[in-house]
């Protein structure tokens, strides 16, 4: 459990895990993520995304997963 102070007009990332994997065929499932707020004036959005970082002798890649900003 974690609890964050939002500010209006701010943006605010929050990591919830991060793992380091060997091999050819990573995969994170995360299910039950729930996010409440409490005492909001307005509208909120709420974004996912996912990073994964690999690296092999001959190349560095980064590729960035970014799901659908929901209003909340």
């Amino acid at each position: 459990q974690m609890k964050i102070d939002l500010k209006p007009g701010t943006v605010n990332i929050v990591p919830v895990d991060k793992k380091t994997f060997k091999g050819t065929s990573p995969k994170i499932n995360i299910t039950g993520l729930r996010v409440k707020f409490d005492q909001c004036a307005g509208a909120s959005f709420i974004r996912s995304y996912a990073t994964l970082t690999s690296s092999t002798d001959d190349t560095d890649d980064v590729v960035t997963y970014i799901g659908v900003t929901k209003m909340v």
